[in-house]
């Protein structure tokens, strides 16, 4: 119930006597709720501990029982006849049951001499070049500078101009400078031919310009 037109300002402080013995009465109260836990644990705890103690006992006592039992093995067991599914097929069933499917076929065998044939790898065709990027046509700019005598830090800048990998055109280094260790590098392939192209380009420009000035002349 709240009371109209109430200063709170005008009511006098609760007295400190009262505060504390508030506070000690909060603290006696949870201190008591807290020893009563405490104790029902114990208890809880001292019943489980007598149950183990029961059930160790019995364990103990069906051990010693089992250990007089005979070995399973000397126990004499029915053997298990094998039923033939040809047999099983032969036999009538109830209405409304489901028939067996007939038995797989059995696979043929065989012998030690086909398994080594069927195991034995395919031989993969050996590739005689162990430097096959020297010569690789994407490459062939980078042949001509190692061939005159670029750095080979340039050849690398040049093939991430031209969005080569730059391990695989550190491995067409590797290989140019094993292959041709030594030795002056040839003129690559491409360029022969091209040269060829050129060369005959040229021969048949000539002919044509003979031909030209010998209809002039005529």
């Amino acid at each position: 119930m709240t009371v109209p037109n109430l200063d709170a300002s005008k009511l006098e402080p609760a007295s400190v006597e009262r505060i504390l013995i508030d506070f000690n009465l909060f603290i006696i109260n949870s201190v008591h709720h807290l020893n009563k836990f405490v104790g029902m644990c114990e208890v809880k705890l001292a019943e489980n501990h007598e149950k183990l103690g029961r059930l160790r006992a019995l364990v103990a006592n069906l051990e010693k029982k089992l250990s007089s039992i005979p070995d399973s093995s000397l126990v004499y067991q029915a053997p298990i006849q094998s039923i033939d599914p040809v047999q099983l097929q032969s036999i009538p069933l109830p209405v409304g049951t489901i028939p067996l499917p007939p038995p797989l076929p059995q696979q043929p065998q065989i012998n030690q001499q086909q398994q080594q044939q069927i195991e034995q790898p395919i031989e993969q065709p050996k590739d005689d070049d162990p430097y096959p990027l020297v010569f690789e046509k994407k490459y062939k700019l980078l042949y001509s500078l190692l061939k005159v005598g670029v750095h080979e830090e340039n050849v690398k800048q040049k093939g991430r101009t031209f969005g080569l990998d730059e391990d695989d055109v550190i491995e067409f280094i590797r290989q140019f400078r094993s292959k041709f260790q030594g030795k002056k590098a040839p003129t690559h392939p491409l360029d022969e031919q091209q040269q060829e192209q050129d060369k005959q380009k040229d021969d048949e420009e000539e002919e044509e310009d003979d031909d030209e000035e010998e209809e002039e002349e005529n």
